[in-house]
């Protein structure tokens, strides 16, 4: 798994979410994020981009 660095959240973007995102969990639908290129892509029922929420 490729570790990722972070600072502060951008306004918008809550601790649940950016959380979810770290632990390659889907906010929205609790599927799996993973896979080379697609980290912010949820791979579960939602297929959310959380990539523009992440930046």
């Amino acid at each position: 798994m490729q570790l990722i660095r972070w600072g502060t959240a951008k306004t918008g973007a809550g601790a649940d979410v950016i959380s979810g995102i770290l632990n390659c969990v889907c906010p929205e639908c609790g599927g799996r994020m993973d896979g080379v290129g697609r980290e912010f892509k949820c791979q579960g029922q939602c297929q959310t981009d959380w990539r523009q929420t992440w930046e």
